[in-house]
């Protein structure tokens, strides 16, 4: 998708950055516990964590007024790992404390009650982590909103919309998707 979305961009004349071009996304190789008795540790392969941000790369993107359009590939002394992009989107926040964030999911917001929730604040969040610990990768996107809203105490927000209606979520008022708040 990161390669359709930098067609579509150029095809504008916008000016992207190739995501793969340099090493942005510093990484470790990630491992779960596969047994918490004895606290074995599972090999995933080439599956990373994200520890770091080449934020003086991604600023002189900016100063060129090139689009900066990263991927989820981290690096660890030249071995590639395959980072998740919730995980990415927060380690970016954590670098530049960002006041607003879009992140995309196919399902194009939090579906609550089988519909896609417009807005959900800050308690609302905990009580859904709590309550009703959402399926598959939506978990992980609400955990990594939750702890980007504990780490920032200034005016925050989330918008979680979907690839196709991310022009709506741009350039429209309303949006599309589910807004997050700290409320």
């Amino acid at each position: 998708t990161g390669e359709k979305l930098a067609a579509e961009i150029n095809r504008y004349n916008g000016r992207i950055a190739n995501y793969l071009e340099k090493e942005v996304i510093n990484s470790k190789k990630h491992r779960l516990i596969e047994n918490k008795i004895d606290n074995q540790l599972k090999d995933l392969g080439y599956v990373g964590l994200p520890i770091d941000i080449n934020k003086e790369y991604l600023l002189s993107l900016i100063k060129d007024k090139k689009i900066p359009l990263i991927g989820c590939i981290g690096y660890d002394n030249g071995q590639a790992y395959n980072n998740n992009g919730d995980y990415v989107t927060e380690c970016i926040v954590n670098t530049f404390e960002s006041k607003k964030i879009i992140m995309l999911s196919e399902v194009g917001g939090y579906i609550k009650n089988g519909q896609i929730a417009n807005m959900m604040n800050y308690q609302d969040l905990e009580k859904e982590l709590e309550n009703n610990q959402p399926k598959e990768g939506m978990g992980v996107k609400l955990g990594t909103i939750k702890r980007l809203f504990d780490k920032f105490k200034h005016d925050f927000t989330v918008q979680v919309s979907s690839p196709q209606n991310l022009h709506k979520e741009l350039f429209t008022a309303t949006g599309c998707g589910t807004y997050f708040y700290r409320g």
